[in-house]
């Protein structure tokens, strides 16, 4: 599977990085979501080229085949997944520097999240 897709709370959630632009990448996206038999929502993070606006996480459903193009929104996703998104991010610093955000932004980024994930006892 791609190493951009993962599976988490019956979400799959796709992550733009410096060399994977997801929404340009729908069609290859449908072939890996279908070969894991994955049917539901797909959350796509868009932190790398909205930054932390409220349009960073997108949502759209994928009917097991294919994506509904009608259901695509900009959402907010719960707590937990914001969390493993953030902690994704912030323990990758090298990437943010690639990314929108600014030099103050990426320190009051990591600077926040890790100190979030010490307190909760996450690695």
């Amino acid at each position: 599977m791609n190493k951009h897709i993962r599976l988490v709370q019956n979400t799959a959630i796709i992550t733009a990085t410096d060399d994977f632009e997801p929404l340009y990448k729908l069609s290859l996206l449908e072939i890996e979501l279908r070969e894991t038999k994955f049917k539901g929502d797909v959350v796509f993070d868009l932190l790398f080229t909205n930054g932390l606006c409220e349009n960073r996480f997108i949502e759209i459903s994928f009917n097991g085949n294919s994506f509904n193009k009608q259901s695509f929104k900009v959402t907010k996703i719960d707590k937990e997944l914001r969390t493993f998104q953030n902690h994704y991010f912030s323990s990758r610093p090298k990437l943010l520097e690639k990314s929108v955000l600014s030099t103050d932004e990426i320190h009051c980024f990591i600077k926040k999240n890790l100190t979030r994930h010490l307190k909760q006892g996450l690695t």
